[in-house]
This record gives C-alpha cells, structure tokens and sequence, in this order.
C-alpha cells in the first residue's frame, strides 16, 4: 500500500478549502450586487407608481367638473329649441322687413 503524504494532502485540502471560499464569496457579492439592483429597480418603480398616481388625482379632479351624458343632452335639447326659436324669429323680421319695404315703396 501506498503511503498517505499528508502535507500534500493538507496542501490540496487548502487549496480546495481557498476555492470554495473564493467561489461562495463571489457568487455571495453577485447576489448582494443583485438584491441591491433590485432594490435600486424597485425605488424607481415606485417613483414611476406615484408620479402616475399624482397624474391621475389631476385628471379625476378635471373630470369631476365634466358634464354628465344626461346634462349634455339637455344642453342639446335646449339648442335645438333655442334654434327653433331663433329660426321663428328670422321668419318674422323677413315678413317685418317686407311690409317695411313695400309701405316705402308705396
């Protein structure tokens, strides 16, 4: 049988024990790196998330002072007559005009 070395076995040993130490500590910064972008990531979406929700209380506040479908067609019912009226008006200064222009004229 063979004659274990055990300085070189102690030398191997620490060689592997330095790798596995270097290998954790690295794999360990690239996930504290990561967790630290998504920390960064996260920040900035919720910036994102309360510029949005300061934009859309702007616009709830501008729509509270919009008309309803039901007051828009009463306004359109109201124009509609009101144009009638006008036009009732036009047909009487055009009879008014014409019994002007013919008592001128005789």
């Amino acid at each position: 049988m063979r004659d274990i070395d055990w300085g070189t076995a102690a030398q191997w040993a620490g060689v592997v024990a330095a790798l596995f130490i270097a290998i954790w500590g690295a794999m360990r910064q690239r996930g504290e790196k990561a967790i630290e972008n998504m920390a960064g990531d996260l920040r900035r979406i919720f910036e994102r998330l309360d510029e949005a929700d300061h934009r859309i209380s702007k616009v709830e506040v501008e729509i509270a002072h919009v008309p309803t479908k039901d007051q828009l067609h009463a306004l359109d019912v109201k124009i509609t007559a009101l144009g009638a009226q006008m036009g009732a008006v036009a047909t009487t200064l055009n009879r008014l005009q014409e019994h002007l222009l013919e008592r001128e004229g005789s």
